[in-house]
């Protein structure tokens, strides 16, 4: 390997200007999707090419783009199921909602506790025993 080149360097592709600040992002684990949160309370979707899948606003119930009816939390944590097909957000009011990664519609909402979630992960199913 030459002097100049470092291996824990990546290559920027492509800067795109966001409306507001990145609070949380989360890589889709099976797909070239990511979901952003940001401090203005957006959820949003989008291709590795930028292509908007579509963004909710959270507590409001709505989401533009594909899908419509997401009431997502504040997105305080954010994490996507193994096979990418939802994504579950934790709020700074203690919900966990899961999303359909396809059009942002709310598959769950739970109240958990009265607390702040910084960690939602999917888990396997309990085991009838």
């Amino acid at each position: 390997m030459d002097e100049t080149e470092d291996a824990g360097t990546f290559t920027l592709l492509v800067d795109r200007p966001l409306s507001a600040v990145v609070r949380v992002a989360e890589w889709c684990p099976s797909m070239d999707l990511v979901a952003l949160g940001t401090a203005d309370g957006q959820l949003s979707v989008r291709r590795l090419n930028w292509q908007s899948l579509w963004s909710a606003t959270p507590g409001t119930g709505a989401a533009t783009g594909a899908g419509s009816g997401a009431e997502a939390g504040s997105g305080d944590a954010v994490v996507w199921r193994p096979d990418g097909k939802a994504l579950a957000v934790g709020g700074a009011d203690g919900a966990v909602t899961v999303l359909d990664a396809e059009d942002g519609k709310q598959v769950m909402h739970r109240q958990l506790c009265d607390g702040a979630r910084s960690l939602v992960t999917f888990g396997e199913p309990a085991s009838a025993a």
